[in-house]
């Protein structure tokens, strides 16, 4: 990918016609140099391998394709040859790194109010990742994701948590240890970084990318929290994302509206379709330009839910099925399998901190 083709991208947006392809903010691409920079690794070859060298950096339009991200994290691999990089840049995190999210995130009042800010506005910083902040009883368990699998990096996930970890820890002046971080991809040869970072059990080749945590270290105040600051900056937060071209928009909306109304008892096509006052055969079409259908995210959705379910609830296996609309619960199981390749129970047990 050249700086050419990111200034396309570019235009395409201005231009009307979004693409669909996740992009990210500019200021995570210029970060991630700067911080190469302090690993000691060649930052010009690395942008070179990219097409890429100082003077395009700082060009650069606001938002850039996301797999220009994953393209310079390989590049970096190659030309240090070091592993861990992703774990070696979080460790220079602040909330500040990341300019506008990182500081409604610092004037919130609490830890737990900062990870929902953070997952509700993820957006300004990069449309590929997705947080979720889920809490049962007395365990709170942060899950990363990504609605683009094809372009996900281990070591860009590995960046996500624990630049999270440091954050939490700069955040409330309290030196956070998790129950548990657990990671979808198989262990490094090397996993001395992960234990220096979150100095918990890591878990590889996990069900989900994500970080267990004691669910009362949510309440944890922020230091430099600001309510009146936080409330000023929301609106402007709001008014940035309303304003991004966002790709898939209209899946995204089908999906909130599946994941209300599974529970509810109604995630038909036409139901949906109603509730977004347009013709059933108008959301298949606009489904299918971009490139998806309401079988394909039900069925997503539903897996989704069955996860987070038997991640973080005490919920029966039977009650799982019934939440997701399945009369039988052998449906349920015979789906699960399908999705997972293991037995609801048998997920529950593999997810559940022992």
């Amino acid at each position: 990918m050249s700086i050419r083709d990111t200034s396309q991208a570019a235009s395409v947006q201005r231009n009307g016609t979004s693409p669909t392809d996740p992009t990210l903010a500019r200021v995570l691409v210029q970060r991630f140099a700067v911080g190469l920079g302090f690993l000691e690794v060649d930052v010009l070859r690395v942008l070179r391998r990219c097409g890429l060298d100082e003077a395009a950096l700082e060009r650069l339009p606001d938002r850039v394709p996301y797999a220009l991200m994953r393209q310079l994290y390989v590049a970096a691999q190659e030309v240090s040859g070091q592993s861990g990089i992703g774990l070696r840049l979080a460790e220079q995190v602040r909330p500040e790194t990341w300019e506008m999210l990182g500081y409604v995130i610092r004037s919130s009042g609490t830890l737990g109010e900062a990870l929902l800010r953070a997952g509700r506005y993820m957006r300004l910083v990069s449309d590929a990742t997705e947080l979720g902040l889920h809490v049962e009883g007395e365990r709170a368990l942060l899950l990363c994701r990504t609605s683009y699998p094809k372009l996900a990096l281990p070591e860009v996930t590995e960046f996500i948590l624990a630049a999270i970890a440091t954050f939490g820890r700069h955040l409330s002046g309290v030196d956070l240890i998790p129950i548990e971080v657990r990671f979808a991809h198989a262990a490094p040869a090397d996993t001395q970084l992960h234990a220096r970072m979150f100095r918990a059990p890591v878990r590889f080749r996990s069900p989900h990318d994500g970080i267990v945590l004691d669910a009362a270290l949510l309440n944890l105040p922020i230091e430099s929290r600001d309510p009146l600051l936080c409330e000023l900056l929301e609106r402007q937060v709001e008014h940035v994302i309303a304003a991004l071209p966002e790709p898939r928009r209209f899946t995204r909306a089908v999906e909130r509206l599946l994941e209300t109304e599974i529970v509810e008892g109604n995630p038909a096509a036409k139901r949906i379709a109603a509730r977004l006052g347009v013709h059933a055969k108008t959301l298949a079409r606009r489904l299918r330009s971009e490139g998806t259908s309401h079988r394909r995210l039900l069925e997503s959705v539903r897996r989704e839910l069955a996860e987070r379910y038997l991640t973080v609830s005490d919920k029966t296996v039977s009650e799982v099925a019934f939440l997701l609309g399945y009369a039988d619960p052998s449906a349920f199981h015979k789906a699960f399998r399908r999705w997972t390749g293991v037995a609801p129970d048998g997920y529950r047990r593999r997810a559940r901190v022992s």
